[in-house]
C-alpha cells in the first residue's frame, strides 16, 4: 500500500465540467488563427493516412486522430481535435493540482490560473497547450494513472489500468517519466512521518512509484520495438536523435531554453500576473492559514526537483538544439511551477473565505476564463473558424481548385493547410476526391498515389500569399524531389490552359 496519504474526496466533476465548456467556447473563436501544418497533420491523419506516429518520426504517437477517425468532415475532425486538446490543456492543471492537495479551494484556484494563462500567455504556449498538445495528454494520462494508484483499497482492474495508462501516455510521448517518476520520488522522500535513512528507501517500497517505475519500464521497451518497426516498414521515417551534446555547449543550451520561454514580453506579464496576486495572497494568509502557505511551499519544493531533473537532460540534448530549444518541452516545468504558484498564494486565501461565499468561487473563476478567452480571441461564433480559415486560405484555396490537380507542391508550412482547406471544401460540395501535397512529411502518401495515380500526379505550384513565404515553382521542387526520391521519380513541368503552374510527378 502507497505510503503517501491519500487527499480527501473532493468533487471533480464541477471544474471538468468547466473545462469542457471553456474549451468548446475557445473552440469557436480564433484560437484556430494559431494553427499550423504541425498541427493540421493531426486532423489529416485521422482522415486520411493514419500512422502510429507523427508522420515520418517514429515518436509523437496519434492517439487522438486515431480517437476522432470515425468524423470524416474535416472542418468538424479539426474542431473536435482542438476541443479535445483544449480541455486536456486546461486540465492540466487540475491534474498537476490534485497529485498533492485535497483542498476544496483547488478548482478555483486553477481556474484562475487557467484565466490569467489564456489572457496573458504568449500564443506560443497557447499553440502547445491548445493545439499541438501530446505533451499535456501525455501528462494528463499519467497524472490519472497516479491516482489511481494513490487509491488505499487494492484492485487488480485499477492497476491494470493505471498500467495501461501509462503504456498510452508514454507512447503520446515518450519522455513523460523524465518529469513524472523524479516528481512521485521527491513526493514520497518529503512525505512526513519518516525520518533518517528510511526516508531515502521509501520509495523502493511505495506502491504508486514501484508500479509506476515497472510500467515505465516496460511501456518504454514495447515503444522502443514500435518504433523500430515503423522505421522497418516506413524507410523515410526520421529516428529520434539520441546524440549528447558537448558538455561544454550544456551552460548555453540551457540558457537558449529559458531564453526561448522569456523572448516574449507576454511571458513577463504573465509571470507578473501570477506572482502579484499570488505574493498578496501569502501576505494576507500567512497569519491566518499558514498551514496552508507551507502546504503550497512543499508541492512547490517537489516541483522544483522535478523540473531541475526533466530540465538537466534537456540542457544535454542535440534534439532540443534542432528543434531551436522551443518552450513546448519545459510544459511540465513550467505548469507545475504555476501550479505551485496557485497553491501558495490563491489557495490558502480562498479557504479563509466563508463557506458560503467559497461556494461562488469557482463560478466566478469560470466567468473570467470565459471573459478572458474572449479578451483574447474573440467572442465565439459558429461561423467564426470557417471564417478564420477562409481569411488565411480561401485565395490560394480557390487558386488550387481552378487548376484541379491532385497535389499540391509547396513549402511544409503552406501546404497542409491548403490540403485540408480544399479537402473541407470539396467534402461539403459532395467531391470525395482528396488533394495531398508534395511536400515535407508527405512519404505516408505514396501507397495512395501508386494506386490512386499510376499514370503520375498533377502538381499545382501556388504562387506566395505572404512576403514571408518562398516563391515556389517548379525549379524550387527538384530539389526536394532529388533529395527525397533520387531517381525514384520525374518532375515534368507543364501548363494548363490558363497558364497556372502545374507539373507532372511520376514514380518511375
Amino acid at each position: 500500500m502507497s505510503n503517501v496519504a491519500p487527499p480527501a474526496p473532493v468533487r471533480m466533476w464541477p471544474v471538468l465540467l468547466v473545462n469542457a465548456a471553456a474549451a468548446a467556447w475557445l473552440d469557436f473563436t480564433r484560437l484556430h488563427e494559431l494553427h499550423s501544418s504541425d498541427s493540421f497533420i493531426f486532423s489529416l491523419a485521422s482522415l486520411y493516412e493514419w500512422r502510429p506516429f507523427f508522420w515520418e518520426q517514429d515518436r509523437v504517437g496519434l492517439l487522438v486522430p486515431l480517437l476522432l477517425s470515425w468524423c470524416q468532415h474535416p472542418l468538424a475532425n479539426l474542431l473536435l481535435q482542438t476541443g479535445v486538446m483544449t480541455f486536456v490543456g486546461l486540465t492540466l492543471p487540475l491534474a498537476f493540482a490534485r497529485l498533492v492537495s485535497s483542498s476544496p479551494a483547488v478548482p478555483a484556484a486553477v481556474t484562475l490560473l487557467n484565466a490569467a494563462f489564456v489572457a496573458l500567455a504568449p500564443p506560443r504556449f497557447h499553440d502547445n497547450l491548445f493545439i499541438v498538445c501530446n505533451y499535456p495528454a501525455a501528462l494528463v494520462l499519467t497524472f490519472v494513472a497516479v491516482r489511481l494508484l494513490d487509491q488505499p483499497t487494492r484492485r487488480t482492474v485499477r492497476l491494470i489500468a493505471a498500467a495501461a495508462l501509462i503504456g498510452v501516455a508514454h507512447w503520446v510521448y515518450l519522455g513523460v517519466s523524465v518529469f513524472l517518476l523524479p516528481l512521485l520520488v521527491v513526493r514520497v522522500w518529503m512525505a512526513p512521518g519518516v525520518f533518517g535513512w528510511r526516508r531515502w528507501v521509501r520509495p523502493a517500497i511505495d506502491r504508486t512509484v514501484v508500479v509506476y517505475f515497472l510500467s515505465a519500464i516496460v511501456s518504454v521497451g514495447l515503444i522502443a520495438l514500435l518504433m523500430r518497426h515503423v522505421r522497418e516498414v516506413e524507410p523515410y521515417t526520421l529516428p529520434t536523435n539520441p546524440d549528447t551534446l558537448p558538455v561544454e555547449d550544456w551552460p548555453w543550451t540551457a540558457g537558449s531554453l529559458i531564453g526561448q520561454v522569456f523572448i516574449d514580453p507576454l511571458t513577463w506579464a504573465y509571470a507578473a500576473g501570477l506572482l502579484l496576486p499570488a505574493g498578496i495572497g501569502v501576505w494576507i494568509a500567512w497569519k491566518r492559514n499558514r498551514p496552508a502557505v507551507r502546504r503550497g511551499l512543499w508541492f512547490g519544493a517537489i516541483v522544483l526537483a522535478a523540473s531541475i531533473c526533466e530540465f538537466g537532460l534537456l540542457a544535454t540534448r542535440e534534439w532540443v538544439v534542432t528543434n531551436s530549444y522551443h518552450p513546448r518541452y519545459l510544459i511540465a516545468i513550467t505548469t507545475g511551477l504555476a501550479v505551485a504558484v496557485a497553491l501558495v498564494g490563491l489557495v490558502p486565501v480562498f479557504e479563509l473565505l466563508n463557506p458560503r461565499w467559497r461556494r461562488w468561487a469557482l463560478p466566478l473563476a469560470a466567468v473570467l476564463l470565459l471573459l478572458a478567452a474572449s479578451a483574447r480571441y474573440g467572442w465565439p461564433g459558429p461561423n467564426v473558424p470557417g471564417r478564420v480559415f477562409e481569411a488565411r486560405l480561401g485565395d490560394v484555396a480557390r487558386e488550387v481548385e481552378a487548376a484541379d490537380p491532385d497535389a499540391v507542391g509547396a513549402d511544409y508550412w503552406l501546404s497542409w493547410p491548403i490540403v485540408h482547406y480544399v479537402n473541407q471544401r470539396r467534402y461539403e460540395r459532395g467531391d470525395r476526391r482528396v488533394l495531398s501535397a508534395l511536400a515535407l512529411r508527405c512519404g505516408v502518401w505514396e501507397g495512395r498515389w501508386k494506386r490512386d495515380h499510376p499514370d503520375g500526379l498533377r502538381v499545382f505550384i501556388p504562387g506566395p500569399p505572404g512576403p514571408h513565404e518562398p516563391d515556389w515553382n517548379h525549379m524550387a521542387l527538384e530539389p526536394f524531389i532529388e533529395w527525397r526520391y533520387g531517381e525514384r521519380a520525374t518532375l515534368t513541368p507543364e501548363l494548363t490552359a490558363d497558364g497556372a503552374r502545374v507539373v507532372r510527378f511520376r514514380f518511375r
